[in-house]
């Protein structure tokens, strides 16, 4: 494992070849995969992303477990008015109907997956409790446990 500041200090390694692999988000990936600098392998999300339909996820190649998903959010402060959230959730709702902005989006990588206010909670509570250890396992052995 090699820690990287940013993506395109990694990115230079790779075309450099003084890595061999990269674990990146689709986004960074797309532009390398289209200019045939690299081969993406797999794609770490339960389905294959639209942007590339031709990689495989890593459960169709033998990894049922790596599934992982980079996710964005707008939260706001504990205690914000409900009515408040809502109005948010459903300017970002309409938003994200928008032609132009659905379409900027894919072309990222990214795929929408919109819910309830409600059901962020939720998911979060899964993700903290799926990689919890994980981290704390990663700091131990950063500090040198």
């Amino acid at each position: 494992m090699v820690p990287y500041k940013s993506t395109t200090d990694a990115l230079v390694d790779l075309l450099a070849n003084r890595i061999q692999v990269w674990f990146t988000p689709v986004a960074s990936g797309i532009p390398v995969q289209s200019a045939k600098q690299a081969r993406m392998l797999a794609v770490t999300g339960d389905a294959r992303a639209s942007v590339l339909p031709d990689i495989p996820t890593f459960k169709e190649v033998g990894y049922p477990d790596l599934t992982v998903d980079v996710a964005y959010f707008l939260v706001a402060a504990k205690g914000t008015p409900q009515p408040i959230v809502d109005k948010l959730h459903g300017a970002i709702d309409k938003a994200l109907q928008n032609p132009k902005i659905k379409e900027t989006l894919l072309a990222q990588g990214i795929e929408e997956k919109r819910g309830a206010s409600s059901e962020l909670g939720a998911y979060l509570a899964g993700e903290i409790r799926r990689w919890g250890d994980i981290v704390k396992l990663s700091a131990q052995a950063a500090a040198g446990k």
